[in-house]
């Protein structure tokens, strides 16, 4: 692929390739405002419901800030104005737009077949992420469920901010004991939300 025809068209949002108004002046070594007389002499000749979507009219700024007309055109757009042009150079750049499109048009199909595989790679990568995230969160969850472990009688031998965070919320509830600083155990709000004793009498919290 001559990477230099695709300077001739682009390709819009919509995926379509185009070409300018002030391309095709500049390439085929003709005024700008002949180039948008012979599109005017398009529209008037074939109707503008007949050819409108071939063609999308555009404003741009020049050097003396001085507000210019500039026609975008799709492939067949362009076609209606250059059967129109003459020239010595005529017939090289009509050559090298038949060039530059099919140039364009086999870009754009070989990024449409790339796409599903982008897709796929993303979907890979996301996965990871979250597989990751969820075996971070595990650990975290048996690290809290270790710290708050309980001694047979019940008392907790190390109180955390997490546990009294729970009793705030109402899912804990904590006494005050002679033998233990404190003692914890379930409400029925959160038996509900999901916190359990096992055997041993640790308290595991519910899954997020």
């Amino acid at each position: 692929m001559n990477n230099s025809n695709l300077k001739l068209v682009y390709s819009d949002q919509n995926k379509t390739p185009m070409t300018t108004s002030l391309l095709v002046a500049e390439k085929f070594g003709k005024k700008h405002e002949d180039i948008l007389k012979t599109y005017r002499k398009v529209l008037s000749d074939y109707g503008l419901t007949e050819v409108s979507e071939f063609f999308s009219e555009t404003w741009l700024y020049d050097s003396q800030n001085k507000k210019r007309a500039v026609i975008e055109m799709t492939e067949e757009g362009y076609s209606l104005v250059a059967d129109r042009l003459k020239g010595k150079t005529a017939l090289k750049w009509k050559l090298e737009y038949v060039k530059a499109f099919s140039a364009m048009k086999r870009k754009l199909l070989e990024l449409g077949q790339e796409a599903p595989k982008l897709l796929e790679a993303k979907k890979a990568e996301l996965k990871l992420v979250q597989d990751e995230n969820e075996r971070l969160r595990i650990e975290n969850l048996k690290k809290q469920t270790e710290y708050i472990r309980t001694n047979e009688t019940g008392g907790v031998r190390r109180a955390s901010s997490l546990l009294l965070h729970k009793v705030n919320q109402g899912y804990l509830c904590r006494e005050k004991v002679p033998t233990y600083r404190y003692v914890y155990s379930i409400t029925s709000k959160g038996r509900l939300a999901g916190f359990t004793k096992n055997k041993n009498g640790t308290i595991i919290f519910p899954k997020k």
